[in-house]
C-alpha cells in the first residue's frame, strides 16, 4: 500500500459527503434536469419477457413503484436516466436500454430491455452551505474545528487501512505456509453455519427454495471451502494467542458485543441474551482474541510465536487443540479478510469444484426461514 497522506482534496470530499447527508428535496413543477431526482413507476421486460422470467431474483428490475432516480447518474441501468431528462410529472415514456456485458445481474448481460415509465414527481436537491451553522449541526464549535475533526478522522481511517492491509498480508502468509489436517467435526459445524448464512441471505433477496435446491451443490462447495479457511485460521490465531499469552478483557468483550448489536440492529441487552442462550459468548471471546493475535503479529513479526507459527514441526500440535465451532452469525473481521467472498455469496457461483471433505446429505429446506426453528 502506498504511503500517502490526507490532502485538502480529501477533506473537501469528506465535507461534501457530510453535506450530501443533509440534502433536502423539493418537489418542482419544471422539467427534470441533471442533478434532479425523478420519482417514477416502471415495468420492464428483457427480450420480450418479464425480467423475473429470466432471473427470478431481479424483482426490482421488473417493476417498481415510487422509485427515486437521479438524473445524470448511471448507478441504475446505464442509459436509463438520460432518457428521462426533460420530463415532468405526469409524463409517460418508453425507455430502451442495453444491459452491459458486465451488468450486476449476469443473466441479463447483453440483452435489450424495454421499460414503460411514468414520472410521478420531479424533485430538486438542495444542499446546505458549508458554514458555521453547518459545522454546529455536526457538533463542532466552528467550521475550522469541523475541518480539523474531519482531517483527524480521515487520518485515523488511513492508519486503520494500513493496519488492515498488513494484517491481511500476514494472515494470508500464515495460511499459505502452514498446513495441517483439520478436525472433521469442526469443519462440518462451520460448513453447516456457512450454508445457513448463504441460504438466509438469498432468501432475503427473494430466491425461492426450489432455486436453492437446484443450486445446492454450488452452495455446499462454496460453504465448505470458506469453512475450511475459517477453521484453519482460528487454530492458527488460537496458537499464537497461547504463545503470546494474549487475553481479552471484559471491557473489550462488551465493546465487541455492542458493535455487533449495532451492526445487526438488535438491542444490546437482547443480543447478549441471545448469545447466552446459544452459549456463544465464548465465540465472541475467541474472535476478539484472534483479532488481537493477528495485530500482535503485525506489530512484532519477528517474535518467537511468529517463527513457531511458520515452523512445520508444530503442525501436529494444532490437530489436538480443542476447537470451539464458529457461530453462524458472527464472522470476525479476520475471517472475512481471509475469505471476503464468504460474506457476499450469490447463487451464480459457477460449476461446483471437487473437494476432499466427506460429502453430507444437504437438505436446503432445513435452512429456510419457513421451516427452521
Amino acid at each position: 500500500m502506498e504511503d500517502r497522506k490526507v490532502s485538502e482534496e480529501d477533506v473537501e470530499r469528506a465535507l461534501d459527503a457530510l453535506r450530501q447527508q443533509q440534502a433536502q428535496f423539493k418537489t418542482v413543477g419544471r422539467l427534470a434536469q441533471t442533478g434532479d431526482f425523478v420519482v417514477v413507476n416502471y415495468t420492464g421486460t428483457a427480450d420480450g419477457k418479464p425480467v423475473t422470467e429470466i432471473t427470478p431474483t431481479a424483482k426490482g428490475l421488473t417493476e417498481q413503484k415510487a422509485f427515486w432516480l437521479e438524473m445524470g447518474s448511471t448507478t441504475f441501468i446505464p442509459g436509463f436516466a438520460d432518457q428521462l431528462l426533460g420530463s415532468k410529472a405526469g409524463d409517460k415514456r418508453t425507455v430502451t436500454v442495453d444491459f452491459p456485458a458486465d451488468f450486476v445481474t449476469p443473466q441479463l448481460a447483453g440483452k435489450k430491455g424495454i421499460y414503460e415509465v411514468e414520472v410521478v414527481e420531479v424533485k430538486e436537491k438542495i444542499l446546505p452551505a458549508i458554514d458555521e451553522v453547518f459545522a454546529k449541526s455536526y457538533g463542532a464549535e466552528d467550521l475550522q474545528k469541523l475541518r480539523a475533526g474531519v482531517r483527524r478522522d480521515l487520518e485515523n481511517e488511513l492508519n486503520h487501512k494500513r493496519e488492515r492491509v498488513i494484517r491481511n498480508q500476514l494472515i494470508r502468509s500464515l495460511m499459505n505456509r502452514v498446513n495441517f489436517e483439520l478436525p472433521e467435526g469442526s469443519v462440518q459445524q462451520a460448513t453447516h453455519n456457512a450454508v445457513y448464512d448463504i441460504v438466509q441471505e438469498n432468501a432475503k433477496r427473494g430466491v425461492s427454495r426450489q432455486t436453492m435446491e437446484q443450486q445446492k451443490e454450488q452452495i455446499y462447495a462454496a460453504a465448505v471451502q470458506g469453512a475450511k479457511e475459517r477453521v484453519k485460521l482460528e487454530f492458527l490465531l488460537q496458537k499464537i494467542a497461547e504463545k503470546e499469552d494474549i487475553k481479552v478483557s471484559q471491557d473489550e468483550i462488551s465493546a465487541r458485543i455492542a458493535t455487533l448489536a449495532a451492526l445487526y440492529q438488535i438491542p444490546p441487552k437482547k443480543f447478549l441474551e441471545d448469545l447466552q442462550k446459544r452459549n456463544a459468548l465464548i465465540e465472541i471471546y475467541d474472535q476478539s482474541c484472534g483479532k488481537r493475535s493477528s495485530s500482535s503479529c503485525s506489530r512484532r513479526p519477528r517474535s518467537r510465536s511468529f517463527r513457531l507459527a511458520l515452523n512445520s514441526r508444530i503442525r501436529a500440535n494444532w490437530v489436538c487443540c480443542v476447537h470451539r465451532p464458529l457461530t453462524r452469525r458472527f464472522l470476525s473481521s479476520i475471517a472475512l479478510a481471509v475469505s471476503p467472498q464468504a460474506s457476499a455469496l450469490r447463487l451464480d457461483l459457477g460449476p461446483p469444484q471437487p473437494i476432499s471433505f466427506p460429502r453430507v446429505k444437504l437438505d436446503i429446506r432445513q435452512y429456510c426461514p419457513t421451516t427452521r426453528q
